[in-house]
């Protein structure tokens, strides 16, 4: 323990400061624990989205890969159209 009246005060507010922080992280964590609480159990809440079925999240794969192979052939058409191979292809 330190040692004179004046050692002792800036000893004591020093224990005050690191209690003070200890208490409002306790009142922070407390607040945000009663936060989440509330939108758990208010159906007004945030309103998660359900996950897909298994089915349509097959459909959404099976969508997007008819998409992008579109893509794919109308590039691929575009690149015929407009290139010399086209005619050299025609002439065989």
């Amino acid at each position: 323990m330190p040692e004179g009246p004046e050692e002792q005060l800036e000893f004591l507010r020093r224990e005050d400061i690191r209690t003070m922080a200890k208490d409002m992280a306790r009142l922070r964590e407390e607040e945000a624990k009663k936060e989440r609480e509330s939108l758990r159990a208010s159906p007004s809440g945030i309103d998660l989205p359900k996950p897909l079925s298994r089915a349509k999240k097959i459909f959404v794969r099976v969508a997007i890969i008819f998409l992008i192979l579109f893509i794919i052939v109308n590039v691929i058409a575009l690149i015929y159209s407009f290139t010399p191979i086209r005619l050299w292809i025609q002439n065989y």
